[in-house]
């Protein structure tokens, strides 16, 4: 078990909305609590949780690929990977790593939908995201900040595992007449569904802008602080 002193732990960007939330007759939200508890494990004992997910993958896959496309012909302006931001960022608060820099005087982030099911619902009220950008913002300077959802085309071992994860279903039908009509029935399916190359690009992305408020830097610092004080008091699991 590892002694740590968190009295200057930096928070991550993408993370500012977990400890945010309304108090709880005076304490940090039950929610806050959770979370500073997961911190406390990972630097104390090393264990983290695995958080990795199919749509954590399709975002990590297309803000290199598609999206960087979509992306470049909003803005009017070639975007290639080697222009996405990989410097980790950090204040005496914060810390992170936000996705665009060079659009500008705003912060670019990428999102990346599912599919098109989940890109239209999209409309800019993502709590998480809203202070991830906020963050973003207070790690650079800037005053504006865009959150850029794209409707991106998935890859073909992407595709490929869906398939694979339905027709297990009908492993018991494997070998007959059936199972060869649902295998090609389940293969467009999700061809069509994770492919969108037929519709416009300039219809493939919603921006969502926000400005800089400048009155919760010293809510964010004292939350901060608070939850450094609780991270400090945890004994034991």
């Amino acid at each position: 078990m590892n002694k740590i002193d968190f009295s200057k732990y930096k928070f991550r960007a993408s993370s500012l909305s977990k400890i945010m939330g309304n108090k709880m007759k005076g304490e940090l939200s039950l929610t806050a609590q959770s979370y500073l508890k997961t911190i406390w494990i990972k630097q104390v004992y090393g264990r983290e949780r695995d958080i990795s997910n199919k749509y954590m993958d399709k975002g990590n896959y297309a803000e290199l690929t598609d999206s960087l496309d979509i992306v470049s012909d909003h803005y009017e302006k070639l975007i290639l990977s080697k222009d996405l931001n990989s410097e980790n960022l950090s204040n005496d608060y914060l810390t992170g790593t936000p996705d665009l820099l060079s659009i500008a005087d705003r912060v670019v982030d990428i999102k990346s939908s599912w599919d098109i099911f989940t890109f239209s619902e999209a409309d800019g009220s993502n709590k998480d995201y809203k202070w991830q950008l906020w963050a973003y913002m207070s790690l650079t300077g800037r005053k504006k900040a865009d959150l850029a959802y794209c409707l991106s085309n998935s890859a073909v071992w992407q595709i490929e595992n869906e398939h694979k994860r339905k027709m297990y279903n009908f492993k018991h039908l494997e070998g007959a007449e059936e199972y060869e009509e649902l295998s090609q029935y389940w293969e467009s399916f999700f061809e069509k569904n994770m492919m969108f190359d037929d519709i416009e690009m300039k219809k493939r992305i919603k921006v969502f802008s926000f400005d800089f408020e400048e009155d919760l830097i010293e809510k964010v610092e004292e939350r901060v602080q608070e939850c450094r004080q609780y991270l400090n008091g945890i004994k034991a699991l």
